[in-house]
């Protein structure tokens, strides 16, 4: 699990925390060997801080998810379930279409869903694909 919703080390003037800079990375799985924490800790003292309020990141995510993609099994289930996330993102879209849209316009919605389905999948493949084939 990756998120990019990092927060400031410290409060704000309401007494919360603002977005910050830096984040974690989450990983499950029986394949891991767990119980413990694989970064630098980059320390909370102001003089460690980036711009004296977020913690720094210590590794880029980016290329932890590249070098994952680079594994063919990976690559392969990434796209299958690419597909299957814009085929099933296809039927429901066309089936709200097909419920609320009562006009001549409905097929052309249903066609550039389905269009607009297709290049997004399309362009995810290929994004994979570059990945896997540029190690």
């Amino acid at each position: 699990m990756i998120t990019e919703f990092g927060r400031t080390a410290h409060i704000n003037g309401t007494d919360g925390t603002d977005h910050g800079t830096a984040t974690v990375a989450l990983l499950a799985g029986g394949a891991l060997k767990g119980g413990r924490v694989i970064a630098d800790w980059p320390s909370v003292n102001e003089a460690a801080l980036y711009e004296k309020r977020d913690l720094k990141a210590t590794t880029d995510l980016r290329a932890v998810l590249i070098v994952w993609l680079r594994t063919p099994l990976t690559a392969v289930l990434m796209i299958l379930l690419l597909i299957a996330l814009f085929y099933h993102s296809a039927l429901g879209l066309q089936v709200v279409i097909e419920d609320y849209v009562h006009s001549a316009t409905k097929f052309a919605a249903v066609i550039a869903v389905r269009l607009g389905c297709s290049a997004l999948v399309t362009a995810g493949v290929v994004a994979v694909l570059r990945i896997t084939l540029s190690g």
